[in-house]
Protein backbone atom coordinates (compact mmCIF):
# COMPACT_ATOMS: atom_id res chain seq x y z
CA UNK A 1 0.00 0.00 0.00
CA UNK A 2 3.06 2.60 0.84
CA UNK A 3 4.01 1.64 -2.78
CA UNK A 4 0.90 2.46 -4.04
CA UNK A 5 0.44 5.75 -2.24
CA UNK A 6 4.11 6.90 -3.32
CA UNK A 7 3.05 6.37 -6.78
CA UNK A 8 6.30 3.37 -7.45
CA UNK A 9 3.49 1.15 -8.67
CA UNK A 10 -0.31 1.11 -10.38
CA UNK A 11 -3.25 -1.63 -10.72
CA UNK A 12 -0.96 -3.87 -12.41
CA UNK A 13 1.53 -3.65 -9.42
CA UNK A 14 -0.72 -4.95 -7.17
CA UNK A 15 -0.29 -8.68 -6.61
CA UNK A 16 -3.35 -10.50 -8.59
CA UNK A 17 -4.20 -12.55 -4.91
CA UNK A 18 -4.69 -9.26 -3.87
CA UNK A 19 -6.43 -6.90 -6.08
CA UNK A 20 -10.11 -7.10 -4.75
CA UNK A 21 -8.59 -6.76 -1.16
CA UNK A 22 -11.12 -4.02 0.47
CA UNK A 23 -8.54 -2.10 1.50
CA UNK A 24 -6.54 -1.56 -1.44
CA UNK A 25 -9.09 -0.69 -3.61
CA UNK A 26 -10.70 1.56 -1.46
CA UNK A 27 -6.83 3.10 -1.32
CA UNK A 28 -6.87 2.61 -5.49
CA UNK A 29 -10.58 4.70 -5.63
CA UNK A 30 -8.34 7.14 -3.59
CA UNK A 31 -5.87 8.16 -5.35
CA UNK A 32 -7.56 7.72 -8.78
CA UNK A 33 -6.20 4.54 -9.73
CA UNK A 34 -9.65 2.87 -9.90
CA UNK A 35 -12.68 3.91 -11.52
CA UNK A 36 -16.01 2.33 -11.28
CA UNK A 37 -18.15 2.40 -14.70
CA UNK A 38 -20.60 -0.08 -15.83
CA UNK A 39 -22.52 -2.13 -13.14
CA UNK A 40 -25.52 -4.18 -12.23
CA UNK A 41 -26.55 -8.17 -12.92
CA UNK A 42 -25.89 -9.97 -15.77
CA UNK A 43 -28.59 -12.15 -16.64
CA UNK A 44 -27.24 -14.60 -18.74
CA UNK A 45 -24.26 -15.20 -16.23
CA UNK A 46 -26.57 -15.34 -13.92
CA UNK A 47 -24.25 -13.14 -11.37
CA UNK A 48 -23.24 -9.34 -10.35
CA UNK A 49 -20.50 -7.31 -12.44
CA UNK A 50 -18.50 -4.19 -12.41
CA UNK A 51 -16.55 -2.77 -15.37
CA UNK A 52 -13.75 0.00 -14.24
CA UNK A 53 -11.05 1.93 -15.48
CA UNK A 54 -7.69 1.33 -14.08
CA UNK A 55 -4.60 2.78 -14.49
CA UNK A 56 -1.76 0.89 -15.56
CA UNK A 57 1.56 0.58 -13.88
CA UNK A 58 3.18 3.83 -13.48
CA UNK A 59 1.61 5.35 -16.24
CA UNK A 60 -0.72 7.45 -17.60
CA UNK A 61 -2.05 4.14 -19.43
CA UNK A 62 -5.88 2.50 -18.81
CA UNK A 63 -7.28 -0.32 -19.53
CA UNK A 64 -10.99 -1.54 -18.80
CA UNK A 65 -11.66 -4.30 -16.01
CA UNK A 66 -14.52 -6.06 -14.95
CA UNK A 67 -15.00 -7.91 -11.92
CA UNK A 68 -17.70 -11.09 -11.31
CA UNK A 69 -19.57 -11.41 -7.82
CA UNK A 70 -21.92 -14.66 -7.73
CA UNK A 71 -23.99 -12.99 -5.16
CA UNK A 72 -24.92 -9.72 -3.92
CA UNK A 73 -23.98 -9.52 -0.90
CA UNK A 74 -20.24 -9.63 -2.37
CA UNK A 75 -21.19 -7.14 -4.89
CA UNK A 76 -23.20 -4.50 -2.76
CA UNK A 77 -19.66 -4.63 -0.16
CA UNK A 78 -17.00 -4.32 -3.26
CA UNK A 79 -18.72 -0.96 -4.35
CA UNK A 80 -19.33 0.26 -0.61
CA UNK A 81 -23.02 0.45 -1.53
CA UNK A 82 -22.36 2.47 -4.64
CA UNK A 83 -24.72 -0.09 -6.66
CA UNK A 84 -27.15 3.08 -7.89
CA UNK A 85 -24.75 4.90 -10.58
CA UNK A 86 -24.70 3.70 -14.37
CA UNK A 87 -26.56 0.78 -12.96
CA UNK A 88 -28.93 -2.52 -14.89
CA UNK A 89 -30.64 -5.05 -12.37
CA UNK A 90 -32.77 -6.21 -15.54
CA UNK A 91 -34.26 -9.37 -14.64
CA UNK A 92 -33.17 -9.51 -11.23
CA UNK A 93 -35.06 -10.65 -8.86
CA UNK A 94 -35.02 -7.75 -6.12
CA UNK A 95 -37.05 -9.80 -3.62
CA UNK A 96 -34.08 -11.90 -2.82
CA UNK A 97 -31.72 -8.96 -1.85
CA UNK A 98 -32.11 -9.42 2.28
CA UNK A 99 -31.09 -5.32 2.99
CA UNK A 100 -32.81 -2.28 2.72
CA UNK A 101 -32.42 -1.33 -1.12
CA UNK A 102 -34.08 2.28 -3.01
CA UNK A 103 -35.98 0.40 -5.20
CA UNK A 104 -36.53 3.77 -7.64
CA UNK A 105 -32.72 3.93 -7.99
CA UNK A 106 -32.65 0.74 -9.08
CA UNK A 107 -32.44 0.38 -12.99
CA UNK A 108 -34.04 -2.21 -14.90
CA UNK A 109 -32.85 -0.29 -18.70
CA UNK A 110 -30.71 -3.10 -20.03
CA UNK A 111 -26.91 -2.03 -21.31
CA UNK A 112 -27.60 -3.38 -24.70
CA UNK A 113 -30.16 -2.23 -26.96
CA UNK A 114 -29.71 -4.25 -29.73
CA UNK A 115 -32.13 -6.68 -30.40
CA UNK A 116 -32.62 -9.69 -32.85
CA UNK A 117 -34.81 -7.98 -35.30
CA UNK A 118 -32.33 -5.12 -35.89
CA UNK A 119 -30.22 -7.53 -37.80
CA UNK A 120 -31.32 -8.72 -41.31
CA UNK A 121 -30.48 -12.42 -42.24
CA UNK A 122 -30.89 -11.60 -45.95
CA UNK A 123 -27.28 -12.24 -47.43
CA UNK A 124 -25.21 -9.33 -49.70
CA UNK A 125 -24.60 -9.91 -53.16
CA UNK A 126 -21.27 -10.02 -52.53
CA UNK A 127 -22.07 -13.18 -49.80
CA UNK A 128 -24.07 -14.88 -52.79
CA UNK A 129 -21.03 -14.33 -54.91
CA UNK A 130 -18.55 -15.54 -52.68
CA UNK A 131 -20.68 -18.75 -51.85
CA UNK A 132 -21.25 -19.06 -55.81
CA UNK A 133 -17.79 -19.22 -55.96
CA UNK A 134 -16.77 -21.60 -53.53
CA UNK A 135 -19.35 -24.22 -54.87
CA UNK A 136 -18.13 -24.24 -58.25
CA UNK A 137 -14.66 -24.93 -56.16
CA UNK A 138 -16.32 -27.53 -54.61
CA UNK A 139 -17.53 -29.08 -57.44
CA UNK A 140 -14.36 -29.25 -59.29
CA UNK A 141 -12.42 -30.56 -56.53
CA UNK A 142 -14.81 -33.68 -56.59
CA UNK A 143 -14.24 -33.75 -59.98
CA UNK A 144 -10.66 -33.92 -59.84
CA UNK A 145 -10.59 -36.07 -56.06
CA UNK A 146 -12.42 -38.51 -58.93
CA UNK A 147 -9.62 -38.01 -61.47
CA UNK A 148 -7.21 -38.93 -59.00
CA UNK A 149 -8.57 -41.84 -57.90
CA UNK A 150 -9.00 -43.41 -61.52
CA UNK A 151 -5.32 -43.70 -61.19
CA UNK A 152 -4.02 -46.98 -60.90
CA UNK A 153 -0.30 -46.11 -61.86
CA UNK A 154 2.49 -44.24 -61.06
CA UNK A 155 2.25 -42.89 -64.80
CA UNK A 156 -1.01 -42.01 -64.65
CA UNK A 157 -0.81 -40.43 -61.08
CA UNK A 158 2.23 -38.27 -62.36
CA UNK A 159 0.20 -37.22 -65.40
CA UNK A 160 -2.67 -36.35 -63.52
CA UNK A 161 -0.75 -33.98 -61.26
CA UNK A 162 0.69 -32.49 -63.91
CA UNK A 163 -2.24 -31.38 -65.72
CA UNK A 164 -3.87 -30.08 -62.58
CA UNK A 165 -1.38 -27.57 -61.79
CA UNK A 166 -2.30 -26.34 -64.84
CA UNK A 167 -5.93 -26.00 -63.43
CA UNK A 168 -8.28 -23.06 -62.55
CA UNK A 169 -8.02 -24.32 -58.89
CA UNK A 170 -4.70 -24.64 -58.26
CA UNK A 171 -3.69 -21.35 -57.13
CA UNK A 172 -6.89 -22.38 -54.72
CA UNK A 173 -6.55 -25.61 -53.68
CA UNK A 174 -3.15 -27.01 -52.86
CA UNK A 175 -1.94 -30.15 -54.71
CA UNK A 176 -1.62 -31.88 -51.61
CA UNK A 177 -5.09 -32.13 -50.73
CA UNK A 178 -5.55 -34.49 -53.47
CA UNK A 179 -2.33 -36.75 -52.72
CA UNK A 180 -3.92 -36.92 -49.17
CA UNK A 181 -7.58 -37.34 -50.78
CA UNK A 182 -5.77 -40.19 -52.75
CA UNK A 183 -4.11 -42.11 -49.93
CA UNK A 184 -7.22 -41.89 -47.65
CA UNK A 185 -9.44 -43.01 -49.95
CA UNK A 186 -8.71 -46.57 -48.76
CA UNK A 187 -4.91 -46.96 -46.53
CA UNK A 188 -5.57 -50.77 -47.01
CA UNK A 189 -5.08 -51.17 -50.96
CA UNK A 190 -1.48 -52.20 -51.48
CA UNK A 191 -1.52 -51.27 -55.48
CA UNK A 192 -2.46 -47.17 -54.05
CA UNK A 193 0.34 -47.37 -52.23
CA UNK A 194 2.69 -48.89 -54.51
CA UNK A 195 1.56 -45.64 -56.77
CA UNK A 196 2.39 -42.91 -54.06
CA UNK A 197 5.35 -44.29 -53.19
CA UNK A 198 6.71 -44.91 -56.61
CA UNK A 199 5.39 -41.25 -57.46
CA UNK A 200 7.42 -39.77 -54.30
CA UNK A 201 10.12 -41.62 -55.56
CA UNK A 202 10.20 -39.27 -58.70
CA UNK A 203 9.24 -36.50 -57.33
CA UNK A 204 10.46 -36.37 -53.46
CA UNK A 205 8.66 -34.26 -50.67
CA UNK A 206 9.95 -35.40 -47.16
CA UNK A 207 7.16 -33.66 -45.88
CA UNK A 208 4.39 -35.53 -47.55
CA UNK A 209 7.03 -38.92 -47.08
CA UNK A 210 6.88 -38.13 -43.22
CA UNK A 211 3.43 -37.88 -43.11
CA UNK A 212 2.99 -41.09 -44.63
CA UNK A 213 4.53 -42.35 -41.29
CA UNK A 214 1.46 -41.61 -39.26
CA UNK A 215 -0.34 -43.21 -42.23
CA UNK A 216 0.49 -46.36 -42.70
CA UNK A 217 3.67 -48.65 -40.78
CA UNK A 218 6.72 -46.75 -40.87
CA UNK A 219 8.31 -49.55 -41.55
CA UNK A 220 6.63 -50.32 -44.64
CA UNK A 221 6.87 -46.83 -45.82
CA UNK A 222 10.90 -47.01 -45.13
CA UNK A 223 11.12 -50.29 -47.16
CA UNK A 224 9.15 -48.99 -50.24
CA UNK A 225 11.11 -45.82 -50.11
CA UNK A 226 13.44 -44.70 -52.91
CA UNK A 227 14.80 -41.13 -53.24
CA UNK A 228 15.84 -40.94 -56.60
CA UNK A 229 17.19 -37.34 -57.21
CA UNK A 230 20.20 -36.53 -57.37
CA UNK A 231 23.53 -38.52 -56.59
CA UNK A 232 23.62 -41.73 -54.54
CA UNK A 233 25.20 -39.69 -51.84
CA UNK A 234 21.82 -37.76 -51.39
CA UNK A 235 19.86 -40.18 -51.90
CA UNK A 236 21.55 -42.42 -48.70
CA UNK A 237 21.06 -39.16 -46.90
CA UNK A 238 17.31 -38.98 -47.27
CA UNK A 239 16.70 -42.80 -46.42
CA UNK A 240 18.63 -42.26 -43.36
CA UNK A 241 16.75 -39.03 -42.36
CA UNK A 242 13.41 -40.72 -42.79
CA UNK A 243 14.80 -43.44 -40.78
CA UNK A 244 16.11 -41.07 -38.20
CA UNK A 245 12.38 -39.03 -38.25
CA UNK A 246 11.13 -42.94 -37.56
CA UNK A 247 13.30 -43.73 -34.80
Amino acid sequence: MKQLKRGEIGFYGVPEELRTNKAIVDLERKLGLRKSAKRGYDVIRNSFFVEEIVTYNCSERTENICTFFPDFSSYYLFLNGDIYENSCYYQFDISKVGMQIDLEKMSNEAFEKRIISDYTLELSQEELDKYAQAEQVKKMCKNWISKFNSCNTCEKFAANIKRYQKSKIANIVNVDFFIYQYVFENIHDENRFRVIMEYLSLFPSDYITYSLCLIYDPQKVLDAYSYSNGSKHNAAKHKRMLRDFIE
